[in-house]
């Protein structure tokens, strides 16, 4: 298995030829090549975009054509263009737009947005009938597959104590299979792992597909902006197959969709893990394992002496530049800025507050729409701010604050380290550390102000009874990206220095 992206992209007769890829996503403009981007814009897609190209274009040789679609278009500055999250029929209204522009193209689409089973229903009750919106994205995904287009739909990530299991739709409508075409589902879903192939943090019990990528702190330059952007989940991860997919399209444009998707599997890592959830499953297989899927391999394996491309006058070598395969490690300077923090029990000249306990609060009310003052609950939950209405789209993932964000040990104190991006937009409030098979613990009473921006570094000790921490700790934040906005939910996985 090689990381990386390639480092040049062979010109062989007249391939590799365009792709049009279609980003339905957080900006009205989308490519990654824009030199002059909408400013103050959610860049979700804007970085969804950056890792298909990163991935499947080279100095001089580009095959993704970019088409760009607004669904997530709510929740964002009202002056400009571009929000956090959108509506199930936009994204219906979107999917038909971009096959109908894309008319006479090989068109990928590869969604990085998402919504849960519970939205599938009017008014999000189960006992009601499935809302039309749904119906209209699904009716509309069924057109653009009968219409040659390649459709990948991110797993999803987990974002609560009760929004944690099972894919994300439309990714769960890989169990569904199109009239038209009954050897391919009506959508690859696409996971992510960490550089080990283990499942993130943020993964949804249940939720992990047959095709994976990267998508732990997956980081690209987003051209035309002073933005370096870092993302951890399914987002990147269907991004990076899309690139693959992109590769093989443009190297073997005669190909359909369901074979395109059939090269990108055979050149794919098998991680010996079974997936969850399957195409398979409906013809009463069980499901393959999970294979991970680098533009790298991809390139390979089209280049191979065995294969058409090369048949007749060979091909080159491929090379790929290194990549991080790791979550970023501190650099000596913030070692340094850390034992300084720990030895002195103060940041910035501020005092540490007050160790925070280990007993975790309650996780189990989300969405109930009743809160208990006897209860301690986590602090999201005491605000209400995640009652989302039935027709949320949501993006997979969200931006990662964090710079470095850890648990360090020293002296027989545990801390929770957090250096804040610098690029970060707004503020941060209410964070809270989730150890699993433990709980969660609020993190605000060892923060004095309990509230971060960009920049800022805080290490908060830990009670001396608190557990131990796995790979899959994570920590979360409210998001304001404005002042007096609605908040989102952020999930970072964290690691652990045990010096």
């Amino acid at each position: 298995m090689q990381m990386g992206s390639p480092d040049s992209l062979p010109t062989i007769g007249s391939l590799p030829q365009t792709v049009r890829v279609a980003i339905l996503d957080s900006s009205v403009d989308s490519d990654p090549n824009e030199v002059e981007p909408t400013t103050g814009e959610y860049l979700h897609g804007r970085m969804v975009a950056a890792a298909v190209q990163e991935n499947s274009c080279t100095a001089g040789v580009c095959i993704p054509d970019f088409d760009s679609y607004l669904v997530l278009d709510e929740g964002g500055d009202p002056n400009v263009p571009g929000g956090h999250y959108g509506s199930v029929g936009t994204l219906a209204t979107a999917i038909e737009s971009a096959v109908i522009n894309a008319a006479g193209s090989r068109l990928l689409m590869p969604l990085a947005v998402g919504w849960t089973n519970r939205f599938n229903h009017r008014d999000a009750d189960p006992n009601l009938p499935e809302a039309n919106t749904v119906k209209a994205v699904h009716a509309a995904l069924s057109y653009a597959v009968c219409e040659g287009v390649l459709t990948l739909a991110a797993a999803g990530n987990r974002t609560s104590s009760e929004d944690f299991a099972d894919p994300v739709y439309p990714a769960a409508w890989e169990e569904d299979i199109v009239a038209c075409d009954d050897e391919r589902p009506l959508v690859y879903a696409v996971g992510a792992v960490r550089p080990s192939g283990d499942p993130l943090a943020v993964s949804r019990e249940g939720g992990q597909p047959p095709f994976v990528a990267a998508g732990q702190a997956v980081t690209y330059d987003l051209a035309g902006t002073a933005a370096t952007g870092t993302w951890t989940g399914t987002s990147m991860g269907v991004a990076h197959v899309a690139a693959a997919a992109t590769l093989v399209w443009g190297y073997r444009p005669s190909l359909t969709p369901s074979q395109v998707m059939d090269e990108v599997w055979a050149a794919a890592f098998d991680l010996g893990v079974s997936a969850d959830f399957c195409f398979h499953s409906l013809l009463g297989e069980p499901c393959p394992d999970s294979r991970r899927v680098t533009a790298c391999d991809t390139l390979s394996h089209l280049l191979s002496p065995q294969s058409p491309v090369c048949m007749y006058g060979g091909c080159p070598e491929p090379s790929c530049a290194a990549r991080p395969t790791e979550l970023p490690y501190l650099t000596e300077d913030e070692l340094d800025l850390l034992m300084s923090i720990v030895d002195e029990g103060a940041v910035n000249g501020e005092t540490l507050g007050e160790r925070v306990d280990g007993t975790p609060c309650s996780n189990d009310v989300y969405g109930n729409g009743t809160l208990d003052p006897n209860q301690n609950y986590c602090p999201w939950e005491s605000t209400g701010a995640y009652e989302a209405s039935p027709f949320t789209l949501d993006p997979q993932p969200d931006p990662d604050p964090c710079d470095v964000c850890s648990i360090v040990s020293q002296n027989k104190t545990d801390y929770v380290y957090m250096a804040i991006d610098s690029n970060l937009q707004g503020y941060l409030t209410s964070p809270t550390l989730h150890v699993q098979s433990y709980g969660y613990i609020a993190l605000s009473d060892g923060m004095q102000p309990p509230i971060l921006h960009a920049n800022d570094i805080v290490a908060v000790p830990l009670h001396e009874l608190s557990p131990n921490y796995g790979s899959g700790t994570t920590l979360s934040f409210e998001w304001y990206k404005y002042q007096g906005g609605t908040p989102r939910l952020l999930n970072v996985e964290i690691i652990q220095y045990p010096y």
